[in-house]
C-alpha cells in the first residue's frame, strides 16, 4: 500500500500525464474532423490576384468551357452577374470540327489544337454520337482513353538519351507487327526475318522491336521517369480539372517493362495532355503550359483577369534527342502509319507543308468492341505553329479514323490562318 507521502508525490505525476493525454486527443479531434477543407485534387494555375472588389473565385469556380458561346467571333461564357469569360478558342475552327464529327456520326470523338509557342488552345472540340450527355470538357479533360502506341515516345526518348545507343543500329524480328507474344522479346535467327532500325520502327509502330530495345536496355524505373517529365502520374499546370494520365508497370512482370513501352500497358491519356506531349517536341524539348481563359470582365467593364505569357519553360529532353524524335514522327507521315491520311496513292501529298506525327491505335473487346484510334502531331516541321492532338473511337464499322479527321483539320486551319 501507497503512503500518504507517496500519494502526494505521485499525485501531481498522474495529473500531468491526464492533462497531456487529453491535449493529444483533442490536437488529433482537430485535425481530423470531418468539417475541415479537404486537399484540392487538381492543381490549378495561379491567376494573378488584381485590385478588385469582385471575388475572383467565384468566377475560377464558375468557368466551364461546355457553356461557351460565340459573341462577336469570340467564345464567351456569361456568368449570372453579368461577368464575361472569353476563351482563346477560335469560333469559326471550333465549329467546323464540331460539324465534322456530326457529319462522320463519330462514336467519340475529340480534337485539340494548341498554338505553339504560346501554349494557346485554339480548338478544344469533343463529341459523342453514342452518349449525347458528354461534354467536351469530360472528352477532352479526363484521361478515359488507353495511350496505346503515343507512348512510344516516351520509350524513343529514353532510348535516345541512353549512352551509347544508336538508333540506326537494326533489330531482327518476327511477327510482332499488331499484337505482342512473350516469344517476340527473343533473338530467334531461324525465324527473325525482318528487320528495322529505330526511325523505322517508329514510322511502322512496330511492336516487337519496341519490346525487344525496352526489355534489353530500359528498367521499369528508367520508363517511369521518363513518362513522368512528359507528365504521367501529375497533374498537369492548366486552368481547369484535367485528370491525371497514369502509367503503371507490374514490378512481378519481367516482360511489362517491354509490353509497357511498345502500347500494351496500363497508360492512360487525356488529349489536352496529348496535345502537350506533341507540343514538347514541336518546341524542341520544352513544355508549354495549355491555357483556355483568355480574358475576364465584369459586368461593369473591369479586366478581372488577362492571360500573362509563360515565364518559365519545363526542360524535358535533350535537342539532339528532340531532332531525332522530330525525324522519326516525320517519317510515320510521309512512310509511316499515317501516311494514307497524308498522302494520296500516288504518293501526292495531300498539304502543302510537312507534317510529324505518331499514331496509335488499340481494340477492346468487353463490354463491346470499340477500336481507339489517335493522332498526334505537329506542322509545319520546319517552323512548328501548331500542335494536334485528335482521338476517334469506333465500333465495328466506322467512317473515319483519327489520322483523317487530323489531316482535315490541319488543312482548315492553316486555309483559315495562311502563314506569312
Amino acid at each position: 500500500m501507497a503512503t500518504e507521502k507517496q500519494k502526494k508525490v505521485f499525485a501531481p505525476i498522474t495529473l500531468f500525464i491526464v492533462l497531456f493525454t487529453g491535449l493529444v486527443a483533442f490536437v488529433y479531434f482537430l485535425s481530423n474532423r470531418q468539417d475541415k477543407p479537404q486537399e484540392k485534387v487538381y492543381r490549378t494555375l495561379e491567376l494573378d490576384k488584381l485590385d478588385s472588389d469582385f471575388p475572383l473565385e467565384y468566377w475560377q469556380q464558375m468557368k466551364e468551357p461546355a457553356l461557351m458561346v460565340e459573341r462577336n467571333n469570340k467564345m464567351v461564357q456569361s456568368l449570372t452577374n453579368g461577368t464575361r469569360i472569353i476563351y482563346s478558342i477560335e469560333p469559326e475552327l471550333q465549329t467546323w470540327l464540331k460539324e465534322e464529327f456530326k457529319k462522320y456520326e463519330v462514336p467519340y470523338g475529340v480534337g485539340v489544337l494548341m498554338d505553339i509557342p504560346t501554349g494557346k488552345i485554339i480548338v478544344m472540340e469533343g463529341h459523342s454520337e453514342f452518349n449525347s450527355d458528354l461534354t467536351r470538357d469530360e472528352l477532352a479533360f479526363k484521361a478515359w482513353a488507353p495511350a496505346a502506341s503515343l507512348i512510344k515516345i516516351v520509350t524513343v526518348s529514353a532510348l535516345l538519351e541512353i549512352e551509347n545507343f544508336e538508333p540506326e543500329l537494326e533489330t531482327c524480328y518476327h511477327g510482332g507487327k499488331r499484337g505482342l507474344k512473350p516469344h517476340h522479346f527473343k533473338d530467334n535467327p531461324e525465324k527473325d526475318d525482318k528487320c528495322e532500325d529505330l526511325y523505322t520502327a517508329f514510322a511502322n509502330s512496330t511492336n516487337a522491336v519496341f519490346a525487344k530495345l525496352a526489355h534489353k536496355h530500359l528498367s521499369a524505373r528508367v520508363l517511369l521517369s521518363y513518362a513522368q517529365k512528359f507528365g504521367f502520374n501529375s497533374y498537369l499546370n492548366f486552368e481547369f480539372p484535367l485528370e491525371k494520365s497514369m502509367i503503371n508497370i507490374n514490378k512481378n512482370d519481367p516482360l511489362a517493362v517491354g509490353y509497357t513501352a511498345a502500347g500494351f500497358g496500363n497508360v492512360t491519356l487525356s488529349p489536352v495532355h496529348a496535345a502537350v506531349i506533341t507540343g514538347i517536341i514541336a518546341n524542341q524539348g520544352n513544355q508549354i503550359n495549355p491555357w483556355l481563359v483568355e480574358k475576364v470582365v465584369s459586368a461593369e467593364g473591369k479586366t478581372l483577369f488577362v492571360h500573362k505569357p509563360q515565364k518559365k519553360l519545363k526542360h524535358v529532353l535533350q535537342p539532339v534527342a528532340v531532332d531525332k524524335l522530330k525525324k522519326m514522327m516525320l517519317a510515320t507521315v510521309e512512310r509511316g502509319t499515317a501516311v494514307k491520311a497524308f498522302y494520296t496513292p500516288k504518293k501526292e501529298r495531300r498539304l502543302a507543308f510537312d507534317v510529324a506525327g505518331k499514331t496509335g491505335t488499340l481494340s477492346r473487346k468487353t463490354p463491346v468492341y470499340l477500336q481507339y484510334t489517335w493522332f498526334v502531331g505537329f506542322a509545319p516541321v520546319s517552323n512548328p505553329k501548331v500542335a494536334i492532338a485528335m482521338l476517334v473511337v469506333n465500333p465495328a464499322r466506322w467512317r473515319t479514323k483519327a489520322t483523317y479527321m487530323a489531316q482535315r483539320l490541319l488543312l482548315q486551319y492553316f486555309k483559315l490562318y495562311p502563314q506569312k
